[in-house]
């Protein structure tokens, strides 16, 4: 509840850390703030409203004049295309704040004062067209959170994750439940909630929900929770996963890996260490920040004249002719750290007496690319292994899948991170060779790391008798291309 307040109701600066996700969430879908609003209401409230921007929704209760009075609350926040400053100083020296304030154009989000008007064409009796709407809370709870102002997005995002607001909690509880079980508690579609929408089994939704509220929204509890219940526990079921049919939730569906989750499955194979942090990604993010936050000093949040005057002077005429990026010793700092670690891993090339030095170059070259999914850009370009196992393009909403494809077999018979596990260097084939603590590793145990590593479980007797003499190179390839590896059990 809180990270949705923040990404709805907070304004500011991108460099300022408590406002850099509403800088990102409202940038998302720039210059089309009604469409921003549908997205907003189908993620957060699994509602569909946006049907009734053009007209009175032909399949629900929701009104044009509804949709219009719930958008208003936050159609004047908007991302900033130019800083304020900009906007208020006239004159010579508006070309040097321009100069300045370049990069910043962008990186703010704030209320501005553009009330929001019906359609020209707007055909029902309740008001005329171009009339303008004041926001108005058209369901959940009756009385407007308290609030400096009532139509303003912070009261929006206040309502909108108010314990009893019919459909925040619901829809959390359901998406949380999709994913460990493959399935909500309610018929599809989970963004389609309605007034007569009744789940599946009821008092098992009602108990979770209350669940979710006695617990203070703190999702990495919620999910031990149910993590941590029979019916999660058990073996995961084959049978096909009909969205028309009843569900029981006896146990989950056999479903794929996510992409992101897959991805990871293999950067743990290969990396030395996976849970390292993109050093590189964040020094980028710290340089930028640090040079957005520098102009901002020099000219943001000062009275005009004290700015005009400071571009006269000679420091400010320099300033703007040739602002460079500042100095950043954090960014710096963070960059050391990160070739430092990437040079050591040379001291690795020791550890494999039987692979060759383009095998080593080959691993060390990849390894500059293999961070978790949560510390790589989203989304990664197209072709990446990440979209070609389904990563959201984030062009539409809830658009990833788990689909199998041509591409993607292809990918794990023949790609570049399917090599890489078998690469002499990879974290599994120097375990594996290293099994025996120093001695000659025999086959049983090396078949049982990459067993471990893979697959998460020991091998069977027989499969270490039809392990034996196979090379542990070809026995991980066997088993990434197993459904036990891609699916979860």
């Amino acid at each position: 509840d809180q990270m949705v307040r923040d990404l709805v109701g907070r304004q500011g600066n991108v460099w300022e850390p408590e406002n850099a996700g509403a800088v990102g969430f409202y940038l998302r879908d720039f210059g089309m703030p009604l469409e921003h609003f549908g997205i907003l209401m189908q993620v957060f409230a699994g509602t569909r409203m946006e049907c009734a921007q053009c007209h009175d929704h032909p399949f629900d209760h929701w009104t044009q004049m509804d949709f219009h009075k719930l958008a208003a609350f936050t159609y004047g926040v908007r991302a900033s295309k130019y800083p304020k400053v900009y906007e208020e100083i006239d004159g010579p020296e508006r070309s040097a704040v321009n100069q300045i304030t370049i990069p910043m154009r962008f990186a703010s989000v704030h209320s501005r004062s553009w009330p929001l008007k019906l359609p020209h064409d707007y055909s029902y009796d309740d008001a005329k067209p171009l009339d303008v709407v004041a926001a108005k809370f058209v369901f959940g709870p009756a009385t407007a959170p308290e609030g400096d102002d009532s139509s303003s997005a912070d009261t929006f995002a206040r309502w909108l994750t108010n314990p009893q607001h019919p459909r925040f909690t619901r829809v959390i509880v359901n998406r949380l439940w999709n994913e460990l079980f493959g399935a909500p508690l309610v018929p599809p579609p989970l963004d389609d909630l309605r007034d007569d929408t009744e789940a599946f089994n009821p008092p098992l939704e009602n108990a979770l929900i209350a669940e979710m509220r006695d617990g203070g929204y703190d999702l990495r509890t919620f999910l031990a929770t149910v993590m941590k219940s029979e019916a999660y526990q058990r073996q995961a079921s084959t049978r096909e996963n009909d969205p028309g049919e009843k569900q029981f939730f006896e146990s989950p569906y056999l479903r794929r890996m996510s992409a992101e989750q897959v991805w990871d499955s293999y950067v743990t194979l290969i990396a030395s260490s996976p849970e390292r942090p993109n050093l590189s990604r964040q020094a980028y993010r710290v340089r930028v920040l640090n040079d957005l936050r520098v102009r901002a000093e020099k000219v943001c949040g000062k009275p005009q004249e004290e700015v005009r005057e400071w571009l006269r002077t000679s420091a400010g005429k320099q300033f703007a002719a040739n602002p460079r990026t500042p100095a950043c010793p954090e960014a710096d700092a963070l960059m050391k750290e990160q070739n430092v670690a990437f040079k050591d891993l040379d001291r690795l090339e020791a550890t494999v007496p039987n692979g060759t030095k383009a095998q080593f170059y080959e691993w060390k070259k990849l390894h500059a690319e293999l961070y978790r999914a949560s510390d790589l850009a989203t989304p990664m370009p197209s072709g990446h292994f990440l979209r070609t196992f389904g990563q959201s393009d984030r062009n539409l909403t809830n658009n990833a899948n788990r689909h199998s494809s041509i591409p993607q077999f292809l990918s794990i018979f023949n790609g570049e991170m399917s090599a890489a596990v078998e690469n002499p260097w990879s974290s599994v084939m120097r375990a594996a060779r290293q099994s025996s603590g120093g001695n000659e590793p025999d086959s049983a145990s090396v078949s049982t790391v990459v067993f471990l590593s893979i697959l998460s479980r020991y091998p069977t007797t027989n499969e270490l008798e039809i392990a034996a003499g196979t090379s542990p190179e070809n026995l991980a390839a066997a088993l990434l291309s197993t459904s036990e590896f891609l699916f979860v059990q």
